[in-house]
């Protein structure tokens, strides 16, 4: 797969206005839709409504699963179907009750009947012994997801991807843990994970790592010792421990400011995925291209990858199309993998400004 730089993914390039556009033909002063786009074999090609016989033909239909899907296709003037060389289609499927249907954000690929995966996961963290203390946090890649009052939280994802989780918690008397894994959401064996749990005992504390995740082969605390229990004299002071497993990876645990003579263990993080299904796929968008030859490709015959996206940057009414149906102008940036009927595939990414067609009221 080619790379494609972000700035040109991310960027509408603005085209000048050399014929007014061909939705709806008589209006007047319109913009011109276009479509700037990329394949693996094309370059910088530029379909444009109302420049060299081209149109933008705007439709909806509704399926037997009374799901509507809005056809929007830049084809031939004399090819309303969008069935010859060089058509492109967006296509849009909801049930289009609320105003706020594709009106600006990324949204998801339309998935074929044969792919059967997760349309998205619902992942769900929250910490673990934050009733010792009176104050926590918790990062995930560096970004503050909840803390204090809050101890848990869900949110969707597009993927499985691993993260890296950090927590930290505190008590009123100056008592601090820390803790540092990476989780994968849909297994908790891929990653080492560790906690400290200090023991109090005359004058001294036994600290032992507790493990769990990936099984670890290797201990190594900040006083230099190895084994996964160790004894300090002093009751006061800063411990941690690294563990490592057989592949390689590290988890942390460690205290600040150990002191007060009681047990006390550093926090965790607990995690888990659930696979969201959208069997009607609403809110999704697929695209079709019929190239030069008159083959056809789709972007959902096959499965998208996780670096694929559909940005509609902004989108406002815009006048009736010529079958009287309410249009959307929405400004698009997107990139994707098309396929053809063998699973051949080819990426395509582009920029643009198109019109939806939607129902009426």
């Amino acid at each position: 797969m080619k790379k494609i730089s972000i700035w040109m993914l991310l960027s509408v390039l603005l085209f000048p206005a050399c014929r007014k556009g061909s939705l709806p033909p008589d209006s007047i002063g319109n913009p011109v839709f276009f479509v700037q786009f990329d394949t693996d074999s094309i370059i910088g090609q530029t379909v444009t409504a109302g420049l060299y016989d081209i149109y933008l033909f705007t439709r909806v239909e509704k399926g037997a699963d009374q799901v509507i899907t809005s056809y929007n296709t830049f084809a031939d003037a004399n090819c309303p179907d969008g069935d010859c060389p060089g058509s492109l289609r967006f296509e849009f499927r909801s049930h289009f009750n609320v105003d706020s249907v594709f009106s600006g954000g990324f949204y998801p690929y339309t998935k074929g009947d044969a792919n059967n995966l997760p349309d998205s996961y619902l992942i769900h963290l929250s910490i673990t012994n934050f009733g010792q203390y009176d104050s926590w946090a918790l990062f995930s890649d560096s970004t503050l997801v909840f803390e204090n009052s809050t101890t848990g939280i869900s949110f969707p994802s597009g993927n499985l991807d691993p993260h890296s989780i950090s927590v930290s918690a505190m008590k009123n008397n100056g008592i601090r843990c820390t803790n540092k894994q990476i989780i994968k959401p849909d297994d908790s064996l891929a990653y080492p994970a560790v906690a400290i749990k200090a023991s109090y005992m005359q004058g001294s504390y036994l600290l032992t790592a507790e493990t769990s995740g990936a099984p670890a082969v290797q201990f190594l605390w900040s006083t230099g010792q190895t084994g996964n229990e160790i004894v300090v004299d002093s009751i006061s002071g800063d411990y941690s421990v690294t563990v490592t497993d057989s592949a390689g990876l590290t988890a942390d645990a460690g205290f600040e400011n150990l002191s007060g003579g009681s047990s006390i263990s550093t926090t965790g993080v607990d995690f888990s995925a659930q696979p969201v299904y959208n069997k009607l796929q609403l809110g999704t968008i697929a695209l079709q291209w019929m190239d030069g030859q008159g083959r056809i490709w789709r972007s959902d015959r096959g499965v998208q990858p996780s670096n694929t996206f559909f940005l509609i940057k902004s989108a406002e009414p815009y006048e009736k199309n010529e079958n009287d149906l309410p249009t959307r102008k929405l400004t698009i940036v997107y990139h994707c993998l098309l396929f053809d009927d063998n699973g051949t595939e080819r990426e395509m990414s582009g920029t643009g400004v198109i019109a939806m067609a939607y129902p009426g009221p």
